[in-house]
């Protein structure tokens, strides 16, 4: 696999230092737990597009990562779905499993080979009835995304 080197990081403007706190965990919070990284020098690797809208509750979508029960083997989980959009907040409730080693992957919407990424995986959630994740919807990144 590639790698590279940032060139310059984006954050969402609340949290520039000195104000991001990494043990705060309400849902604000979880909402502006990201970063845009920009690379020195493009990777040699297609990127997957942004999805142009966030799914809607009931859309099928996929997520794929490196949990800490496989840290070195990519898994995928399919055939799951947005639970909930949380209110006031660019946040969805999936029904994708996840656990540790799960923060920061992408949550996928799409049909065959052709995928968009539609959030990014922000927190492991537990609706009672089973493991769930909090998902930062592709929302979140508009503004950098028109820069």
């Amino acid at each position: 696999m590639a790698h590279g080197i940032g060139a310059r990081i984006e954050i969402p403007a609340a949290d520039a230092p000195p104000n991001y706190h990494f043990e705060v965990k309400d849902l604000p919070a979880l909402a502006r737990d990201w970063a845009v990284i920009h690379l020195q020098e493009p990777l040699p690797v297609r990127p997957i597009p942004l999805g142009s809208l966030a799914p809607g509750v009931g859309a099928s979508v996929m997520r794929a990562g490196y949990s800490q029960d496989r840290p070195h083997l990519l898994s995928i989980h399919r055939d799951c779905a947005v639970v909930d959009r949380v209110p006031e907040q660019p946040l969805l409730l999936t029904s994708c499993d996840a656990t540790r080693g799960d923060s920061g992957s992408p949550l996928l919407q799409g049909e065959g080979n052709q995928v968009a990424l539609v959030g990014i995986t922000a927190a492991v959630a537990d609706d009672g009835r089973h493991g769930a994740s909090i998902v930062i919807d592709v929302a979140a990144f508009a503004a950098i995304r028109t820069r």
